[in-house]
């Protein structure tokens, strides 16, 4: 199925054995990239496929494919993700400060808990990162075209809201 239709696509990838990770990082996290391009949904899977072992992702590329997988959790809590990683150009003409504030308004109106939103951009606009960090986003990533500094953006992440931060109770299980 491309990458330019409208759906979700889950996309389970293998382990990468990266010893020195181990220690930190919980097994099979759950990652949700929502991203309409496909170069860099290829770029971004292989470089979380490389910095988190055992990485469960699901890709979204368009506002109905979002809450068809917003839907999606709801039925099912096995599937909720842990980190959200969120194109700032969503598709569909939504920037990415709307469809951040339209997964919070879901977070606050669902039985779902608050999960970590990481924008993403190529730009570094101060203005972008204070728009977005007003809608609701934890963090911002310039995307890189340096493809091992991507994969180190996230791996840094990743030993950051998976290691480092102790995320509410109510914050899916991970295991």
């Amino acid at each position: 199925m491309p990458l330019d239709t409208p759906s979700t696509v889950l996309v389970h990838l293998s382990l990468i054995p990266q010893p020195f990770l181990t220690n930190y990082m919980c097994l099979n996290p759950r990652i949700l990239l929502i991203e309409d391009n496909p170069d860099d949904v290829v770029s971004l899977c292989l470089a979380l496929e490389e910095s988190v072992p055992n990485v469960r992702l699901a890709v979204v590329n368009d506002q109905s494919g979002l809450v068809n997988y917003l839907r999606h959790i709801e039925q099912d809590n096995h599937q909720v993700p842990w980190l959200i990683f969120l194109d700032m150009d969503f598709p569909d003409s939504v920037d990415g400060s709307r469809a951040i504030s339209q997964l919070q308004s879901y977070f606050l109106t669902s039985s779902r808990r608050s999960i970590p939103v990481i924008a993403m951009s190529s730009s570094t606009s101060l203005a972008d990162v204070r728009e977005l960090q007003k809608a609701g986003a934890n963090a911002y990533l310039i995307k890189s075209d340096n493809f091992q500094q991507l994969v180190d953006d996230c791996r840094n992440i990743a030993r950051h809201w998976f290691k480092t931060v102790l995320l509410p109770p109510d914050s899916p299980d991970y295991n």
